[in-house]
């Protein structure tokens, strides 16, 4: 029994790693109708997805993600970072506000969260939403990453850091993307390749 649970998470890793260009494919009218709704570059939003699936597969991230599909720790507060976009669920219970406002429903419990990000279609709405929290906070303090997608990347890698961005605002400089942040920048050309309408 043990033997085949570790084989269904290392068939699902490979999975992963091998079908994340087709998620961006067949979900790129959905990532560009959110970068519109969220008002944040489509590459910017599918980069995200792409660098968390080529620079952050790890074997814990697979466990998280099934032992959440299965329910194994329902009624526990664990903050797992689960769905496509590896979002932890503290922090997609902190921009649920925003999904809700834009989507003109009430706020999620955690549970709803939870399940919502599972799919395709959350893990895009609640993925757009940190990015554009990450863009707003920006703007508050008078330094605009709208149109950076390695910054907005980087701020969905690591976090809004106001102590930094209070740094940048006292010395007139600009935030610099970490390597998350360079991959999406590095691979545009290919993340609008995958996501281009035809």
């Amino acid at each position: 029994m043990l033997i085949v649970f570790l084989l269904s998470i290392f068939a699902e890793e490979n999975l992963h790693r091998s079908s994340i260009e087709f998620f961006l494919w067949k979900n790129r009218e959905q990532i560009h109708e959110m970068g519109e709704k969220y008002d944040i570059p489509a590459t910017a939003l599918a980069g995200v997805f792409l660098a968390e699936h080529s620079l952050h597969v790890h074997f814990d991230d697979h466990l998280q993600n099934l032992f959440s599909r299965v329910h194994v720790f329902d009624g526990y507060r664990i903050d797992f970072s689960i769905g496509a976009g590896q979002i932890k669920l503290s922090t997609a219970q902190r921009v649920d506000y925003l999904v809700a406002r834009m989507e003109n429903r009430e706020c999620f419990s955690i549970q709803q969260v939870q399940q919502t990000i599972q799919t395709d279609l959350g893990s895009i709405q609640y993925a757009a939403a940190i990015l554009y929290e990450a863009k707003i906070t920006y703007q508050e303090h008078g330094i605009d990453i709208g149109e950076r997608p390695e910054i907005l990347a980087t701020v969905y890698n690591i976090g809004v850091q106001k102590e930094q961005i209070k740094k940048h605002k006292k010395h007139g400089t600009q935030p610099k993307a970490n390597a998350f942040g360079r991959f999406v920048l590095q691979n545009e050309d290919k993340i609008t390749r995958l996501i281009t309408m035809e």
